[in-house]
């Protein structure tokens, strides 16, 4: 290796390579046999298209450019879109108006009007419904006063015509509507200025009678992700235990604890639509939970019995079940992400979409080293952080700078 002086180190890091190498997956989805997902595209001028696979392997662009799957909804985004039978429903980013995209359909068709505020209506977490008679959705009003304090978010069902139906009003904030199987049924999550979600936020049922529970959640505590069994159970994840743990509820019952890891399995919700954990054939569950600064991927079994898969990932997000197989992102530490789907049962993983591949060659970024420190809890949580490499060494006794 030659010795230059600071400064003066070549690079094959260029900012094409970067705004190329940045291209990644978004969010995955499940649709009978095809496998969806979001991908961000900085080379397209930094819209998410929105791409499927089929069961033979061939990944299609189902929202061609200019179109761009994204939502303003807390200005973070996330559940711009989701699908079912064939069917892609999504945020359009330009006018945040809700379009629908049918199979074979030569474009994509608008739902809701034009509001009288350009992108004065926005809507995320998007939930369809069945036999596409519309979806459920988080949507957020802006007035003429441009105030943060005057914006409303409610739960709205929005219909394949366009009709809305408020569902829930009045809460700062809400997210995650979940219907029940018997179709009448509805989970969601409220919270309130000054919190933020990780800080404090319930979970609500509203029965069928419109008799509504708050099943867990409040000062202090924070709930992600409810997700309904087909036999009724309400799963989510909750921090009761100091760290987001595994929990279910059943009508009429109290919440239960049922897996501590010791470490949190959600992460914080800065987006709509996260999910670290989903649940598959026979009772099983898989989740994701971070130990030693990195996540791992395991199945919890009816019979409480934790299985960690041995997988070279790092990083794990948008678990979805796909029979027995769990397809999420996946990353490692020198590795861009991957749209990737594990059997659970053997481990056996395949990559369904490869990651961008910046090209720099090895040893320019090295494996990250794992650090504890505290959050803005007090708690102690990983963290990783990844060190770059250099092509040369330095001259002896030089610093950078001088």
């Amino acid at each position: 290796m030659a010795t230059l002086p600071h400064g003066s180190w070549p690079t094959p890091i260029t900012s094409a390579l970067v705004v190329r190498s940045a291209a990644r997956p978004a969010a995955v989805a499940v649709d009978g046999a095809d496998v969806w997902w979001g991908e961000f595209r900085p080379g397209e001028g930094g819209r998410t298209a929105i791409v499927r696979r089929s069961p033979g392997g061939v990944a299609t662009d189902v929202l061609p450019a200019p179109w761009n799957a994204r939502t303003r909804v807390h200005e973070y985004g996330g559940g711009a879109w989701a699908v079912a039978e064939g069917t892609l429903w999504f945020t359009e980013f330009t006018d945040q108006r809700l379009y629908r995209l049918d199979p074979g359909a030569a474009a994509p068709a608008p739902v809701t009007p034009e509001p009288a505020i350009p992108s004065g209506v926005r809507l995320a977490d998007l939930r369809p419904l069945p036999g596409n008679a519309g979806v459920l959705a988080v949507r957020e009003t802006h007035t003429d006063s441009g105030a943060a304090a005057d914006v409303v978010n409610e739960l709205v069902r929005v219909g394949a015509d366009g009709a809305v139906e408020v569902l829930v009003s009045g809460p700062d904030f809400v997210s995650d509507p979940a219907p029940a199987p018997d179709g009448a049924t509805l989970a969601w999550l409220r919270w309130d200025h000054p919190d933020m979600p990780w800080d404090a936020a319930q979970l609500v049922v509203r029965a069928a009678d419109g008799t509504e529970t708050v099943v867990a959640g409040g000062p202090g505590e924070s709930v992600v992700q409810p997700t309904w069994a087909a036999d009724g159970t309400l799963w989510f994840l909750s921090d009761a235990t100091d760290v987001w743990s595994l929990h279910r509820w059943r009508p009429g019952g109290p919440a239960e604890l049922v897996l501590d890891v010791g470490s949190d399995i959600a992460s914080p919700q800065w987006v709509f639509g996260q999910r670290r954990f989903d649940l598959l054939p026979g009772g099983r569950i898989v989740l994701a939970f971070g130990r030693a600064g990195v996540d791992r991927l395991a199945v919890l079994g009816p019979d409480g019995g934790l299985r960690e898969l041995d997988l070279p990932y790092a990083a794990f997000a948008s678990l979805t079940a796909h029979g027995d197989a769990v397809v999420c992102t996946a990353g490692g530490p020198v590795d861009e992400p991957v749209v990737l789907r594990v059997a659970v049962d053997t481990g056996a993983a395949e990559v369904l979409a490869p990651g961008a591949r910046p090209g720099s060659g090895p040893g320019l970024v090295l494996p990250a080293r794992a650090r504890d420190v505290p959050d803005l809890r007090r708690r102690h949580r990983d963290r990783r952080g990844a060190r770059p490499g250099v092509p040369a060494d330095q001259p002896a006794g030089e610093r950078p700078g001088g």
